[in-house]
């Protein structure tokens, strides 16, 4: 292909309309079921912006990945700095990423090169950045909160730095200028960490629990609506992901997961020329994200066990579904059976073979309330077509 063939590829998409919006550095202008977090912080941290109130500010949010702790510090610096002016406060909020920057000098060094233009980038100890910050701040009359993000590492690997910074009011410092923001997913690793820095941290705590299936299935439709032109994603598509993610549902909780299913999907869909996101879509970009289904595994499976997991795809991809109900499934075993001249099993052997299927991570269950009482549905994470056509090597139906 000549350079001209590919220059197409760069023109604007059909589908998206921004898509930095999915990715984890957006912080969007509303936070939906994080304004109560919000709220916390502004209260642990208002009497910073007061211009003549100098002591030590510190918190910390704790909760497991992609459960808003990122974009609410970022959306809270924000707010703090914004009200700061108000009140004529200079106050500087820095973000440090733990997982990126994992020693006291890798921090320190960072923090200095934030705040202090031409300041040297080697060649000194984390000890004698600290005493810049602080020295720089005491001249510019300047407030700082610092956000230690994925603290988590550097309690693990280089925990004095929490020691120096929770103590940096006893240095050559007139003031407290020097706040604290800590981000951690495990809570209980505060406890690896010297008993005197334990007791100063150890307050003003911000849990972050994960995301429900309403929620995800809001914080997609927010973002979505950011991300992508109107009309371009399949409902279904967002209800799959929701029940994915859902904590409620037996997923981790986790927007950013959901956040890039939904992205690496819209992908998939540009480079299939497609002009919806469809539930297709969305399969391909699970399997790119779980193992696919290797022929060691299909060898394992009974031969029940391989019409039954045919019959689910039959049933998905005629009803063109996210999930189906497992009486569909059944009527399609039948037909199966009926075809392969096999007797179909009964209700109580076809429901152990469905468990089976999934404590293999075959498939999805989920068991609904309904008006005429519960039922189950069943959902696939993998491509339909590619999985029917495997299926169809051992199956000749």
């Amino acid at each position: 292909m000549s350079e001209n063939d590919f220059e197409r590829y760069f023109r604007s998409s059909y589908l998206f309309k921004d898509e930095s919006k999915l990715f984890p550095e957006h912080v969007p202008a509303y936070l939906p079921f994080r304004e109560e977090q919000i709220k916390r912080l502004i209260f642990f941290f208002r009497g910073l912006v007061e211009p003549e109130n100098f002591v030590f500010y510190r918190a910390i949010c704790y909760g497991p990945a992609g459960t808003g702790k990122t974009a609410v510090a970022k959306f809270f610096g924000k707010l703090i700095i914004e009200e700061a002016k108000k009140k004529g406060t200079n106050l500087r909020f820095i973000h440090i990423n733990c997982h990126l920057e994992r020693t006291y000098f890798m921090i320190v060094s960072k923090i200095a090169e934030s705040l202090i233009a031409g300041i040297p980038k080697r060649g000194f100890s984390p000890k004698q950045y600290l005493a810049w910050i602080l020295e720089y701040l005491e001249d510019e009359n300047i407030k700082l909160l610092i956000c230690l993000d994925e603290a988590d590492y550097i309690i693990r690997n280089d925990p004095e730095i929490l020691y120096d910074l929770t103590r940096s009011s006893e240095l050559d410092s007139a003031k407290v200028r020097l706040n604290l923001l800590i981000i951690l997913r495990d809570i209980s690793i505060l406890y690896n960490l010297d008993e005197s820095v334990l007791s100063t941290l150890q307050r003003n705590l911000n849990q972050f629990n994960p995301y429900t299936y309403f929620e995800i299935k809001e914080i997609l439709k927010e973002r979505i609506g950011e991300a992508f032109l109107p009309n371009t994603v399949e409902e279904g598509v967002i209800d799959s992901i929701a029940m994915k993610a859902g904590v409620d549902r037996g997923g981790r909780g986790d927007a950013r997961f959901a956040l890039e299913l939904i992205w690496r999907a819209g992908k998939i869909a540009e480079i299939e020329n497609s002009r919806r996101v469809n539930i297709e879509h969305l399969r391909k970009a699970m399997s790119e994200i779980y193992p696919g289904i290797t022929s060691e595994v299909f060898d394992t499976l009974l031969e029940e066990e391989k019409i039954l997991l045919l019959s689910i795809c039959r049933a998905l991809r005629e009803e063109k579904a996210a999930m189906v109900s497992t009486r569909s499934v059944k009527e399609y075993y039948d037909l199966i059976c009926e075809k392969l001249k096999r007797k179909p099993k009964g209700y109580t052997q076809f429901w152990s073979y469905i468990q089976s299927l999934r404590n293999k991570n075959l498939i999805n269950v989920s068991v609904m309330n309904e008006k005429r009482g519960r039922r189950g549905y069943i959902s696939i994470d993998f491509p339909i077509d590619s999985l029917e056509n495997k299926l169809l090597e051992y199956v000749k139906a």
